[in-house]
Order: C-alpha cells, then structure tokens, then sequence
C-alpha cells in the first residue's frame, strides 16, 4: 500500500519539468538565448528519459547495473541525436 502513495506523490510532485508541455516554455527560452535546436531538442529528450521519477519507477523491477546501463545507453544516444540535429540543421 506504501508504494501506491509513492507512485502518486512522484507523479503529483516530481520535477514540474516532466513533460514534453512543461519544456515548451523553458526550450523557448533557450532558443532565443542562443542555444542551437540540437541542444533543445537533447534536453527536451532527457528531461522525459532520465527523469528522477522514472528511475525511482524502474528501481521497482530492475537491478542497479541495468538502470547505470540503462542510463548510460539513454544518455548516450541522446548526446548523439542532439549533435547530429545540430550538424544537419
């Protein structure tokens, strides 16, 4: 029953940034601050994938070696997709 209340308290009160609608504003400002589209959409993209939320959730049926694996490939591939989509844009 704890781990129900848990889940809702993460959900209720995670980071305000967690979804793609909260980025909007903040990539906005980022954008006109000089920031290229590549570096906006990799942070849009991480905020979503490696989320403290989603760790805690994934802590709940996966080991600590394949979250670190799962963060590393996550972030990992978000590095590149940012630098790609700066280099073609």
């Amino acid at each position: 029953m704890a781990s129900i209340y848990a889940d809702v308290f993460i959900y209720h009160y995670g980071p305000p940034v967690k979804h793609d609608a909260g980025n909007i504003p903040i990539v906005q400002a980022l954008l006109e601050k000089g920031a290229s589209q590549g570096t906006a959409l990799a942070f849009m993209m991480s905020v979503i994938g490696l989320s403290l939320s989603e760790t805690i959730i994934l802590n709940k049926v996966l080991k600590l070696p394949l979250i670190l694996f799962f963060v590393g490939v996550v972030g990992a591939g978000i590095i590149v997709v940012g630098l790609l989509f700066s280099i073609v844009i």
